[in-house]
């Protein structure tokens, strides 16, 4: 700041007058420039200034809002704000409420996928998590969420569609925290905790989960028929009905775990061991049977089955920063599981059925990925992969057998991504090689995979691509096995030994529309084509059918077209997503269909300080069966709408949710299930409490402790034990 010293001195001479007026103008100046500009280029926003005084008007108001979404190459990255943080209880529920348009979320199957079904991969700190991690996310420290497509960081391990969710490292402290729910009425709930400590660089966490079912309806009502060959000597065709007169279950599954994580800049080593028990020492139904077409007398069936199984598991993955330009991450993975069977079915007119089975199974792995950067040149992606099984099964009851088997796996590849103005592209390939060995028998497969993508977004807002990826599977050991089960009565099962790779094409298209935070839109197409396919196939067999694997079997493309939008309104506060999907499924040989099924949601929620108040309606999804041998067995599955209201809040550490479920539906039906072939077919009204009224209780309660807190990567429940026992 200019003195006034400058202007003394001099007298009063004319000369001198006007220099200090000419200072005086220029300190004033000087004083009232950052004023000036600060408040606004129109000098009228800040008042009349004159040389004697300042009058100065009230500031206009200006809000800045910040980009609550914004999108930067192959990512797009989400910032939750603290209501829909308030709300959420877990992962899934934060990425609910965040209403990302590319995905689909299903919280209670712990399911994410992109909008076209295709398989998301979840990351924390880019490092792996599973659905039960996810669940477990101190959420409050979520500092946002990003979508990536075809990602080039080897911490993502290959996967083409990543969802990470970026919690910020602090130094000391620890946290621990519960999750209880309990679902009246359907009678099932689970018990987790997980307790973390940080001391700088280490981290260590461990977790204890404990769940129960106990409901008593569960079960199906069963309509066969068997179309088996007329001859002059024997077969015939005839019809049988089962009905559930009464069920009952009981299971238990217990888990512990425990990991240490070492971080530094360059360099991450995390270690987890899981050990886990589960136990069905009780599964009952009692029904009743008639027939069509047989001599048998109107009787009641009793079926019995119980199961236990032991696992332990070793996953460590390694990641090394090596230079700006190159990492290198590995994982390994060790398991060692024990699973024991028994099932036992009494009908009268029809011999017993009787099966047990126990099983050992051994299994590792590793994967190694690398990047290297060329800077605006793009990266190159080097894959490599190794995996060994190896199974002991033995049979008892009305089979006698055993099987020894083993799969190995073996898949190297090399991928280059590359950014140009508005263009990202990805674009990759790479062989595999599969071998089995069942009961001293060699099967080898081998096979190339290719990977293709190619997005265009011209601004922030606007974004279009295009997937193309094709693959092979390798069929398991078990469905190789040439053993003879019988399951019910008048059908058995058995696998194919000569069963080879099968192969698949999968071609996408998106458009994705983001123009404000409160609006968005995403459209989707995606194709599916099947080759070399593997299908379950019926024969005449005894006096019943044999079911068995054909390979090649007709043609399956699955296709899907959709439109899913998102819009907030009142300030936010109010949360609508909507979507329309239209899927059609052409199933050839054996199975013969072509079919048309529409998918439509609505999902709502109301942000009312402490509360949020949530509407969801979803109406029956037709389709494939959802499982893994969905396009083996070609079941056609019809499920029932659903519906919840809910309501939760949230304060200190407390989150409490209650949801009221299909609340004017009480009978115990849940879906139909329809096979139809030449020989064999069946429609099944299945039993449970999914879609029946059920209130769900939920909480979760976080407390901190120590200086400061990082609450990232926790552990998780892990899935169940692996087995080769053929189903």
């Amino acid at each position: 700041m200019m003195s006034f010293s400058l202007l003394r001195g001099g007298g009063n001479t004319p000369i001198n007058a006007l220099k200090r007026f000419i200072f005086l103008k220029f300190w004033i100046i000087l004083n009232l420039f950052p004023i000036i500009t600060y408040a606004s280029s129109d000098i009228r926003s800040i008042g009349d200034i004159s040389q004697d005084t300042i009058k100065v008007n009230k500031l206009k108001e200006i809000v800045v809002e910040a980009d609550m979404q914004s999108k930067i190459g192959n990512m797009t990255v989400f910032r939750p704000d603290a209501r829909q943080k308030n709300a959420s209880q877990t992962g899934f529920d934060l990425l609910v409420h965040l209403g990302i348009p590319m995905l689909t979320v299903i919280p209670e199957q712990g399911k994410i996928s992109t909008s076209s079904d295709q398989p998301v991969t979840v990351f924390i700190n880019k490092i792996k998590a599973t659905p039960d991690e996810i669940k477990m996310i101190e959420v409050g420290r979520v500092s946002k969420v990003e979508y990536i497509d075809f990602p080039s960081d080897p911490r993502y391990l290959g996967n083409q569609h990543v969802v990470n969710f970026v919690i910020p490292r602090q130094e000391y402290g620890g946290y621990t925290k519960l999750y209880g729910v309990e679902n009246f009425i359907a009678d099932n709930g689970s018990l987790q905790a997980n307790s973390r400590l940080n001391h700088k660089r280490m981290t260590y966490d461990l977790m204890a989960y404990g769940s129960y079912q106990a409901p008593n309806h569960t079960g199906s009502a069963l309509s066969q028929y068997f179309n088996l060959p007329q001859t002059d000597t024997d077969g015939q065709s005839f019809r049988r009905y089962s009905d559930n007169l009464g069920s009952r279950l009981r299971s238990q599954d217990y888990q512990a775990s425990f990991r240490a994580l070492y971080e530094t800049p360059t360099f991450t080593a995390n270690n987890m061991a899981t050990s886990g028990w589960d136990r069905t020492p009780d599964n009952f139904f009692h029904g009743a049977t008639q027939y069509e077409g047989k001599d048998f007398l109107p009787s009641e069936y009793f079926s019995k089955s119980t199961k236990r199984s032991f696992f332990f598991r070793y996953n460590g993955i390694y990641s090394f920063t090596l230079s700006t330009n190159d990492i290198l991450n590995i994982e390994l993975q060790y398991e060692h599981s024990r699973t024991r069977s028994h099932s036992s079915y009494n009908e009268s007119g029809v011999a017993d059925i009787l099966n047990g089975a126990s099983d050992k199974t051994n299994s590792g792995g590793a994967w190694l990925t690398y990047s290297h950067s060329f800077g605006g040149k793009g990266s190159l992606n080097i894959y490599g992969s190794g995996y060994y099984e190896h199974n002991n099964t033995s049979y008892s009851g009305s089979c006698t057998a055993s099987d020894r088997s083993s799969l190995s796996h073996f898949k190297g590849g090399v991928s280059y991504t590359l950014q140009k103005g508005h263009f990202y592209g990805s674009a990759g390939a790479g062989w595999v090689v599969s071998t089995t060995w069942l009961n001293g028998i060699r099967n080898t497969s081998s096979f190339p995979y290719a990977d293709f993508f190619l997005q265009y977004s011209p601004s922030q807002k606007h974004s279009a691509s295009f997937t193309f990826h094709h693959t092979a599977w390798a069929p398991s050991s078990n469905s190789r096995s040439n053993n003879v089960l019988q399951t019910s009565p008048f059908v058995w099962i058995t696998g194919n030994p000569l069963l080879s790779s099968s192969r698949t094409y999968d071609l996408g298209l998106n458009y994705t529309w983001i123009p404000s935070n409160m609006f968005s839109l995403s459209s989707f197409a995606n194709t599916c084509l099947n080759s070399n396919r593997t299908a379950y196939n019926y024969e005449p067999y005894h006096d019943g059918v044999l079911r068995t694997i054909l390979q090649p079997a007709g043609h399956l493309t699955t296709s899907t077209l959709g439109v899913r939008g998102t819009v907030r309104l009142f300030d936010r506060k109010l949360h609508i997503t909507g979507n329309f999907t239209l899927n059609h499924t052409d199933n050839g040989r054996p199975f013969n269909y072509s079919r048309l099924s529409p998918y439509i949601w609505g999902r709502a929620f109301f942000y009312a300080g402490k509360f949020t108040f949530g509407a969801v309606y979803a109406n029956g999804k037709r389709g494939l069966d959802p499982s893994f041998t969905g396009t083996v067995s070609g079941v056609w599955i019809r499920n029932k709408d659903s519906y919840y209201l809910s309501v939760g809040w949230a304060n200190a550490g407390w989150n409490l949710l209650l949801t009221l479920r299909n609340f004017v539906r009480w009978n115990w039906e849940n879906s139909v299930s329809e096979l139809n072939t030449d020989i064999y077919g069946y429609r099944s009204t299945d039993y449970s409490t999914a879609s029946h009224a059920t209130i769900q209780l939920s909480a979760t309660y976080t407390f901190s402790y120590g200086k400061k807190t990082d609450r990232n990567n926790e552990l998780f429940k892990s899935s169940g034990a692996s087995s080769g026992i053929l189903e």
